[in-house]
């Protein structure tokens, strides 16, 4: 459930966008808190998570722990949003191998190291049976996604950590994760999106992309945005104090005046169709026969058109 989007604009800045819909770790329940999904890792770098909160947030406070630590050490050094990622894949592997130990591999007094060593000396159907347990547990863990995203040395970088394995996004500079993301993606595609695209362009695409998302189900109505860069160190969520009118709202507004001039258009363009459908031919009658003749189906049938005589007659 949900949807993230994220945007690279100007070729040196990132806009982020996210629902407010989770997954908790009581099965298939979901809901809309008021806290959002786009965290701060650093004040370069935003993460937006997708799929089991429960598990995001252990993954995110642990992601963190190591990037706090990296920063003390290196106050000067920018972390690379590669880095970022890394760690982040790193974290989740971590969390779910001590999962499996916890839940599934102490009860046999086991760990993975320990299951690894003895499984010469263990039953086949021993094996079977722990690794058929790890395998439920893994396919519970599925559509874990994460996006990672700011600005470095090197400028705007999105990644997306996915079940743990990391891909890069730069070059098509954009991405979304989560339930809506189809709807997104395509209206980004519709939209001729570039990483190069304008910062009005860039609003626009990335909100609209939002709202259309929500014919997902499990994607909520309630918008968060943030933007990242030009400079080093400048997260900002646009619903903070130093954005003096109400953005999210009016491009709310904007999307509403948009999709009614939309229906409108639709309408009158139904309206030309049903014009254009009269005016053609009545199609032919047909009368119902008993063990009709074969007939030889025609590569293509016209169907709205009229059957127009050859001018070219044989002489």
């Amino acid at each position: 459930m949900t949807v993230c989007i994220a945007a690279i604009y100007n070729n040196n800045a990132i806009l982020g966008a996210s629902d407010r819909m989770v997954t908790g770790g009581y099965g298939d329940i979901t809901f809309e808190p008021t806290e959002t999904k786009i965290l701060k890792l650093t004040n370069s770098i935003a993460v937006m998570t997708a799929g089991d909160q429960s598990i995001q947030i252990q993954v995110y406070q642990e992601a963190s722990k190591v990037i706090e630590e990296r920063i003390k050490a290196e106050p000067s050094n920018w972390i690379k949003i590669s880095d970022a990622a890394d760690i982040y894949s790193k974290c989740f592997y971590g969390l779910r191998n001590k999962k499996i130990e916890s839940q599934i591999l102490s009860q046999y007094n086991l760990t993975f190291e320990s299951f690894i060593e003895k499984q010469k000396n263990m039953d086949q159907v021993f094996i079977n049976i722990i690794t058929n347990k790890i395998d439920r547990f893994l396919n519970n863990l599925e559509n874990i996604a994460t996006v990672v995203a700011g600005i470095d040395s090197d400028g705007p970088h999105i990644y997306v950590v996915e079940n743990g394995k990391i891909s890069c996004h730069d070059k098509l500079g954009f991405v979304s994760i989560g339930i809506g993301r189809d709807h997104a993606i395509s209206h980004f595609m519709f939209s001729g999106y570039s990483r190069s695209c304008t910062e009005s362009k860039a609003l626009l695409t990335i909100h609209q992309a939002k709202k259309k998302s929500e014919v997902s189900p499990g994607v909520g109505k309630a918008t968060d945005m943030c933007v990242i860069g030009p400079k080093l160190g400048s997260f900002s969520m646009i619903s903070e104090p130093i954005f003096t009118k109400p953005i999210i709202k009016d491009l709310d507004k904007f999307y509403q005046e948009y999709r009614n001039k939309i229906e409108k258009l639709d309408k009158k363009t139904e309206e030309k169709i049903k014009d254009y459908l009269d005016k053609l031919s009545t199609p032919p009658i047909l009368i119902q026969e008993a063990n009709p003749p074969s007939i030889t189906v025609p590569s293509s049938i016209p169907v709205l058109t009229k059957k127009v005589k050859s001018k070219n007659k044989s002489k």
